[in-house]
């Protein structure tokens, strides 16, 4: 029969840090970032134009682009051309554009974002003194 010793014996495992570089001290966790690369899907880029569709000569409309999607950074281009020609005028880079016209005409909105671009337009029509549009 074996003797009980008077005191338990513990085993102590003890890890030093001797090694170059390591401390006692917490270790923060590393972020994210720091070993994955990030990577931000961006929505599809989509955008609409409001504002008036039907002018009275020599009234000012204010047309405004309503962009989606993209990485949230826009930037616009409105052309104009009044109905019937086939030429397109640069008019306006912001958000909105505003003119006063006397005949028909239309109106085109580029809006890019991420390296993508959309193409959006509208007719205005402009009635004459009769009725009709011009």
């Amino acid at each position: 029969m074996m003797a009980k010793r008077a005191f338990p014996i513990v085993t102590t495992l003890f890890l030093g840090l001797a090694l170059a570089g390591c401390s006692d001290q917490p270790v923060a966790p590393r972020a994210a970032a720091d070993s994955e690369a990030s990577h931000t899907v961006s929505e599809a880029l989509n955008a609409y134009i409001t504002g008036p569709t039907q002018l009275l000569s020599g009234q000012v409309g204010t047309w405004t682009a309503n962009p989606s999607g993209g990485d949230g950074t826009y930037t616009y281009l409105w052309q104009y051309k009044k109905t019937g020609s086939t030429l397109w005028t640069n008019v306006g880079t912001g958000s909105t554009y505003s003119r006063a016209s006397n005949a028909t005409f239309d109106l085109k909105l580029t809006v890019s974002s991420a390296g993508s671009s959309v193409v959006r337009g509208i007719q205005v029509t402009v009635p004459d003194a009769c009725g009709s549009t011009c």
